[in-house]
């Protein structure tokens, strides 16, 4: 950075590395040798051992990390002296960056200018942060402050940062061209950056863990205890991360003061340097290692032919144990369904079939056995998840000293306290009269909240406490009373003795809790790419998530029942808070914490895009002039999760669920997680009420169309559920599916592509899927001007009708009669694209625009002019996707290419305003769903497609209209201002 460039290393220091790295590599091997004898016998230790967690409801299937290949234009810090030049940048899927002169270079499959693996890297956004990083690299040698001019990073501010920094490499300074670029390529080279770190701890090969920990025993017996990053990478990156901790002091004390320039030149240099030096003792290591192999695969082999022999023979002798255990198992399965046992509920049943045949006619009883039968399948199915349960704790029983004597009293044991509750349960499960008749009540309530609480409980007390320990983590002293909780307390990047404080006060009360996990970490004091000790960076917010989900984590894997999270500057001063949080029964529940200001632990209100947002319910909760447990959208800070309920499985802090898109912060990616987690189906009337008779009607109409694809049948259901509701009479149409039709079917169709299209988004063609879109309305307009119809109204099935939508469009289509309005197509739903500029209002109609360019066809009224208009221009020899094909007919397109290609572009389009329907999802919803946009390029299988996730931000903000150009001057009905209010 205007500094002299460091010299490559001379003769006499490479042999003084080399002869570092023999050293290594003596003293690390004979440790090696040993740690892979020990792994083996760890291995085969496991494979005894219980194949399955005894928490098998609590298992998560765990994703390898993988990097989706990213790739782009920046601007790179390069040369010497350096200076920004464009280069095109390629992140690979194994987590390498490769950077050419240009995007050419790259798609020829040119020589790269350079690249780099990304291990131990990490990513700084912040020029500030990092020009703050540079000064602090040098900060023991003087520099000249005259030539700081010169210093390219100190003159031009970098608007879009991407600082790549590692402890012993050159850095890489890289600058994108757009806000949405930069956090695109940050999250991308931070998904490369864990995958390169990570190579060693996802393997499960003995050598791995043998090398990792012959790692941690060799820096032990240096004097280093903890990780400090040293595990990233593979293994030859590992021991030459750990050699050049070594090495950088004597590095520092000989080269620094040699260095001449600014202290940001200087730092720069000495980067180099260290690149260098780097790249040296990881060739010497990696040759090192390369030479070992052949001695590590041997041992290996020889450490396999003598223990092995004895495995089969305990695995055959483990197995008929286990034969014997399982029969008896099975048959506490079958108690559900063995008569003997069920006939207090039969005789109950019968005492009441009188006053339940008089029930029968309005709540719709087919019998009281039907119940009965009811109840015993439901019960069956929870004894099978018992016995599933108990198979795994019993696995685990196996490998101790339990023998099948034992574990069939224990089960004894339970088999009868099962029985003996059975009988209990007569009252709740018959009771006449009571909501417990519910399907509701018999199935949920009184089934499943009573026998399976017992079940379950029973078998965590008779199967042994040692498997199951109840875990309530705690910050204050726990009463003796809960000596079956744990406590974990995790502290980092602390700059004052807290540390100290924690570990005093948990060897005080340790004797209180069954166990205690204790995770200090007194190194780094601070996050890379932080500004300051109150900035929340995104590694920082990140580390909290992964703390958080380590503790969920250890709590599901002992089986507790309950977890509460507390942050260290909460103070839970109620003693009864923990008893008080249990007693409301729900999955996620938090004490209300006090503050100083009006902030506490919980939100009201949350925007759509995951952000605070002010409601009138806040203030009136956080002072307390309402008193109960609320539903609320966020709680953070302090919270207790009951881990036994079936929503909590799906709970987590980290990595953010796959739908998630919003801000990277650690309560709003919680937040999202307890929203995803639970499913809402949709309100059903009673079976116990009478409904008027629903008659259907096309709403004046000639003919209502709706369009579904076959394979849609979710789309389909809740469409037909929609116009039933409404009464609206309507012809399903079945969409073309254009993921199904191969080359010849489409030329068959004489179908060709406009040319030049390409999407305005991705800069792709036309995809499969928007063909048969296409399609799916062409053979619609072609009905319609075969039929006749005069006026016909067509809709997708992915759409939500707002509210008094019939009333509302039957409204408007009298009022188009009256004005006797010359119409071709009238837009029910659209995406507005023209959004700097109010399109028109139709005089003396109200509700209705002139329609400027728009997206999406989810719902329109189309004329037999209007059909006919739009089969004359013989789309689909020049085809391009619908909603783009509309536009160009009104000669509202603003491509003026496209419009060249079609004439006469007289359609007369209107919209309705406000709209009466919008999309079921938007881009990157939960749920969100593309058939036209996840599928094929039209002419190419191997071409796939996808939204973007780094762009349905902008996308989402492409909707908002500007101030000025907002439809205010259309004429709204009464009906329309008063909508709102009613919902």
């Amino acid at each position: 950075m205007g500094g002299r460039a460091a010299r490559p290393l001379d003769k006499r220091q490479q042999e003084h590395v080399k002869g570092q790295v023999d050293d290594l590599l003596r003293s690390f091997l004979p440790g090696y040798r040993r740690q892979l004898a020990a792994s083996v016998l760890q291995q085969i230790s496991r494979e005894l051992g219980p194949q399955e967690s005894a928490g098998c409801q609590l298992l998560r299937s765990k994703k390898l990390p993988r990097v989706r290949e990213h790739r782009g234009p920046l601007t790179l810090l390069r040369g010497h002296p350096p200076q920004w030049q464009p280069v095109f940048c390629v992140l690979r899927g194994d987590g390498r960056l490769e950077w050419f002169g240009h995007k050419e270079d790259y798609e020829n499959g040119g020589r790269s200018l350079g690249s780099t693996a990304l291990t131990g890297y990490s990513v700084l956004t912040s020029q500030h942060g990092y020009l703050h990083l540079l000064d602090n690299l040098c900060a023991d040698a003087s520099g000249d402050r005259a030539q700081e001019e010169s210093d390219p990073l100190w003159e031009v501010a970098v608007s879009f940062p991407l600082f790549l920094q590692h402890p012993f490499r050159q850095h890489l300074c890289l600058s994108a061209a757009t806000r949405e670029a930069q956090r695109a390529w940050r999250l991308a080279l931070q998904g490369g950056i864990r995958l390169r770190g990570t190579v060693l701890q996802r393997s499960q090969a003995p050598a791995a863990r043998a090398f990792l920990d012959a790692v941690r025993l060799y820096r032990q017996r240096q004097g280093h205890f903890g990780d400090d990053d040293v595990n990233l990478g593979s293994d030859a990156e590992v021991l030459t991360a750990v050699l050049m901790r070594e090495l950088l002091p004597a590095l520092r004390a000989e080269t620094l003061p040699g260095l001449r320039g600014t202290s940001r030149a200087k730092a720069w240099a000495w980067t180099e340097l260290l690149d260098a030096v780097h790249a040296t003792v990881l060739a010497g290591v990696s040759a090192g290692l390369r030479a070992f192999q052949p001695e590590k695969d041997e041992l290996l082999e020889k450490l396999e032919r003598t223990i092995r022999p004895d495995v089969d023979q305990i695995l055959r002798l483990r197995e008929r144990v286990a034969g014997r255990l399982r029969a008896q198992v099975y048959s506490f399965g079958e108690m559900p369904w063995d008569p003997e046992l069920m006939r207090t509920c039969y005789r109950e049943a019968e005492r009441a079939r009188g006053r339940l045949g008089q029930l029968a006619a309005p709540f719709g009883f087919l019998g009281t056995r039907s119940v009965v039968f009811g109840a015993q399948d439901l019960v069956q199915q929870l004894m099978a998840d018992a016995v599933t349960t108990f198979l795994q704790l019993a696995d685990q029983c196996l490998t101790s000293a339990l023998d099948c004597g034992q574990a069939a009293q224990q089960l004894e044991k339970v088999r009868g306290r099962v029985l003996k509750a059975l009988p209990e349960l007569e009252h709740e499960v018959l009771a006449v009269g009571s909501q417990a008749l519910t399907p509701e009540g018999l199935y949920e309530d009184v089934i499943r909240g009573v026998l399976l609480q017992r079940i379950d409980g029973e078998l965590k007390k008779t199967l042994g406490a040692n498997h199951v320990p109840r875990t309530l983590a705690g910050c204050s002293e726990a009463p003796r009373d809960q000596e079956g909780a744990g406590a974990r307390v995790a502290t980092d990047h602390n700059a004052d003795n807290t540390s100290a404080v924690l570990r005093e006060w948990l060897v005080a009360v340790k004797n209180f809790y069954h166990s205690v996990e204790w995770r200090p970490a007194e190194e780094p004091r601070s996050y890379p790419d932080e500004e300051g000790p109150k900035h929340w960076s995104d590694s920082r917010y990140e580390h909290v998530m992964k703390l958080r989900q380590a503790a969920l984590k250890s709590a599901r894997d002992m089986w507790a029942d309950y977890i509460l999270f507390v942050d260290a500057d909460n103070f839970i001063l109620n003693p009864d808070t923990l008893s008080l949080l249990i007693a409301e029964n729900k999955t996620v529940v938090a004490p209300m914490l006090d503050s100083r200001a009006a902030y506490s632990n919980f939100w009201c209100g949350m925007t759509s895009q995951g952000y605070y947002k002010r409601t009138p319910a806040y203030i009136p909760i956080r002072k307390r002039d309402r008193q109960g447990c609320f539903a609320v959208p966020m709680v953070h800070s302090t919270f207790l999760i009951d881990l036994r309920k079936a929503a909590s499985r799906n709970l987590a802090f980290y990595p953010p669920h796959p739908d998630y898109t919003w801000s990277f912060d650690d309560i709003i990616v919680f937040a999202f997680s307890c929203k995803q987690a639970v499913k809402h189906p949709p309100v059903e009337p009673s079976r116990f009420i009478s409904l008027p008779t629903k008659t259907p009607d096309k709403m004046g109409f000639d003919e209502v169309f709706m369009i579904n694809l076959k394979r849609r049948l979710d789309r389909r259901e809740r469409m037909l559920r929609a116009l039933h509701d409404q009464e609206i009479e309507f012809h399903l149409v079945e969409a073309v599916d254009g993921k199904a039709m191969n080359t010849s079917q489409v030329e068959a169709l004489g179908i060709q592509m406009l040319p030049g299209y390409r999407d305005p988004y991705h800069g792709r063609p036309l995809t499969k899927g928007e063909l048969g879109c296409f399609l799916s309305h062409y053979n619609i307009w072609k009905e319609v001007v075969d039929r006749g119809l005069q006026k016909s109204l067509v809709f997708e099935d992915d759409l939500r009708f707002e509210i008094f939508f019939k009333r509302r469009l039957i409204n408007l289509m009298k009022d188009v009669e009256r004005e006797d309005l010359d119409w071709d197509l009238i837009y029910v739903g659209r995406k507005r694209m023209q959004v700097e500029h109010p399109e028109k209002a139709v005089p003396r109609v109200r509700n209705l625009v002139e329609a400027d360019y728009s997206y999406w066809t989810l719902a329109y009224v189309i004329s037999l002019q209007g059909a006919r208009k739009l089969l004359a221009a013989k789309p689909l020899t020049k085809m391009l996707p619908v909603d783009e094909f509309l536009p160009v007919m009104f000669d509202k397109h603003p491509v003026s290419k496209y419009k060249v290609h079609f004439s006469p572009r007289n359609l007369r389009a209107f919209s309705v305003e406000p709209l009466l329907v919008y999309p079921t999802h938007y881009t990157g919803d939960d749920g969100y769903v593309s058939d036209t946009e996840t599928s094929v390029v039209w002419n190419n299988e191997h071409v796939k497609t996808d939204w973007d996730r780094a762009k349905s931000q902008k996308m989402r903000e492409q909707q908002a209209l500007s101030r000025e150009a907002k439809n205010s001057d259309v004429l709204q009905s009464p009906l329309d201002s008063a909508a709102r209010d009613e919902l």
